[in-house]
């Protein structure tokens, strides 16, 4: 299995691996898998920017499809003249593994009713109900207000918004059976949302009837699936039943998404990348 490594330059001037990825991964997520590629050096390093194939600025040819054969690196250049300080990187330890029960983790909020109400009492890929699910944090809650605001104020320019949410917000959740909570905190599983800077949604596979939707939200496995897994749940979009209000923010999701390829995929990041 051949990988592809993505390179990022640092203050120093020096190109760095910081991400390396099985080809065939790239090419099993996104029918172009170099726009897909692009997104994910986005979603990780938090600036936007493009591949090249050399050092010298050569642009790669986005929509080659997911059956020709991929390079063995690709340059990130971010716009701005490439400026290593205008990176928002993402945090490598923004998830955990733990959870909580729902008593421990929602005693003084109505978090989990709201998640109920938004997406019509059923899980957004299983259809089950909301018994046996759990209103999950995209950023986990243990991370708190802080390090939410933080994030949502490093990137939130890049997605012409300015949101206003805290960590129990509706926008910081989604409504996942037991198992699929436990696979997002794990990172088998991430959302993409398409469009995005790099993706159009056609550009991603669609299991769906009919043409492809304008928008969409994409839960796909990041380790290639069992095939018991695929069975119970296939990836697919997201489907919200209840009143649709404060959907999931696109700028939490692709930074967990980022977070997720990261701890497949990272080489290290480097403080010193930000200017720190």
């Amino acid at each position: 299995m051949s990988n592809v490594d993505i390179l990022l330059r640092t203050l120093d001037g020096e190109w760095i691996v910081f991400l390396s990825i099985p080809s065939s991964t790239a090419q099993r997520l996104s029918l172009c898998p170099l726009k897909w590629l692009r997104f994910i050096a986005f979603a990780v390093c938090g600036a936007r920017g493009h591949l090249c194939v050399d050092q010298e600025g050569l642009l790669v040819k986005y929509n080659a499809s997911s059956a020709d054969p991929l390079n063995k690196k690709y340059y990130y250049f971010s716009d701005g003249n490439n400026l290593p300080s205008k990176y928002n990187p993402i945090d490598p330890g923004a998830f955990h593994d733990h959870i909580t029960s729902r008593a421990q983790t929602y005693p003084h909020s109505d978090f989990h009713t709201q998640i109920i109400a938004r997406d019509g009492g059923r899980c957004v890929i299983s259809n089950l109900r909301s018994a046996v699910c759990d209103a999950v944090h995209i950023i986990p809650a243990s991370r708190d207000n802080m390090f939410l605001t933080k994030v949502v104020h490093a990137r939130s320019a890049l997605y012409d918004l300015d949101p206003n949410f805290t960590i129990h917000s509706l926008q910081n959740g989604i409504l996942l059976t037991k198992t699929l909570h436990s696979f997002f905190t794990s990172a088998i599983i991430g959302f993409l949302q398409t469009p995005n800077f790099a993706l159009d949604a056609e550009d991603v596979p669609y299991v769906g009837v009919g043409p492809v939707p304008q928008k969409r939200l994409t839960m796909q496995y990041l380790e290639e699936p069992l095939d018991a897994e695929l069975n119970t749940f296939p990836e697919k979009d997201v489907v919200h039943q209840g009143h649709g209000a404060s959907p999931p923010s696109p700028v939490l999701l692709d930074y967990m998404y980022g977070v997720a390829v990261y701890k497949h995929w990272g080489m290290g990041l480097k403080p010193s990348w930000t200017g720190m």
